[in-house]
């Protein structure tokens, strides 16, 4: 085992019966992994019933428990802490570390996020849903072993079911790095992090779209325009980037205020930045027809009003997919 070698982590997996699509999404996964990554070494941390005997053997190294013990949503900490310490005792200095329901469509992604922590001269590659106030993603990131051990430490994580593994994982970053999060907290992640948005790692969420590319993933592989449409969050509309990998809309969120590369780095943006009263306007009505299409999607299997809910909700995907597909804002 080489610890020059590039070192990928695939975590945050839990398999059931009941979740067997699960099982699927994570062979596709490890497949593209291991075709768009053929030098690095791949682990696999996860938990629950076995992987398929495809995902075996894409993996250089699986770290499996029979049962999960962990609350999801929560982080999986003692998951990636396991993945984590494998590394760390074979000598790996840096590692990339993504979910297993998810495809990582960026060739040598490890090379491509180790030269912008070298370029930067920074400890951590940071990504969505990282937020103004204290929340750190989890899902994708890529830094140094032993800093991700510390952070991902299980016995200092906060453990519950109502606790987003972000928060968790933001206050760790506090405690790790000694910052006070009341003050310093955007300052400490310009300070010791690098940032990059969903469209740069080229992530496509598998979670939510799987029914959509699901015999059609290698094609994605060479079909940019197509692949973008699957990138994490676009299917609820929560982070929208353009061709060029520029921010042109975020859904409006009463709680968390997200950070984007451009306002990570303090950058224009001609989309988010534009003065327009008419786009302002807009984007407000907008958020308020998605708020209340969701009141129809949750009775959208109601027998009774079966084929009038299914008009609704295809009139409502029309226009936000095809009508509007915010090109006209540029």
């Amino acid at each position: 085992m080489n610890p020059n070698q590039s070192c990928i982590l695939i975590s945050q997996v839990w398999l059931t019966k009941e979740r067997y699509l699960f099982k699927e999404m994570l062979e596709v996964s490890t497949k593209l992994c291991r075709r768009l990554n053929p030098t690095s070494f791949i682990i696999l941390s996860g938990s629950g019933t076995p992987p398929s005997e495809n995902t075996l053997k894409f993996c250089d190294k699986v770290i499996w428990q029979s049962e999960n013990t962990e609350f999801p949503g929560n982080g999986f900490p003692e998951m990636i802490y396991r993945g984590l310490t494998f590394a760390k005792n074979n000598d790996f200095k840096y590692i990339f570390k993504f979910r297993g329901d998810a495809i990582i469509y960026r060739p040598e992604i490890y090379h491509y996020c180790l030269d912008i922590l070298n370029e930067e001269k920074k400890s951590l590659l940071i990504t969505q849903e990282s937020t103004f106030d204290n929340w750190l993603g989890d899902m994708v990131l890529f830094g140094n072993v032993s800093m991700l051990q510390k952070l991902f430490d299980p016995i200092k994580w906060t453990k519950a079911s109502n606790i987003s593994g972000n928060e968790v994982l933001g206050k760790r970053f506090n405690q790790v790095f000694k910052v006070n999060p009341s003050t310093d907290w955007i300052s400490a992640l310009r300070t010791n992090c690098s940032f990059r948005d969903v469209p740069d790692f080229k992530w496509v969420d598998l979670r939510y779209n799987y029914e959509s590319i699901r015999g059609k993933v290698d094609l994605l592989c060479l079909d940019y325009e197509e692949q973008r449409n699957f990138y994490w969050g676009r299917k609820h509309l929560i982070h929208l980037f353009d061709s060029n990998n520029d921010l042109i809309f975020n859904k409006i969120n009463w709680i968390r205020d997200w950070i984007y590369e451009y306002s990570f780095y303090q950058k224009s943006n001609k989309y988010i930045n534009l003065k327009s009263k008419f786009r302002k306007f807009f984007l407000l009505q907008f958020n308020f027809f998605l708020i209340k299409s969701r009141i129809v999607d949750k009775f959208i299997y109601l027998k009774k009003y079966k084929f009038v809910f299914f008009l609704v909700k295809k009139i409502k995907d029309f226009i936000i997919y095809k009508k509007l597909n915010f090109r006209n804002f540029k």
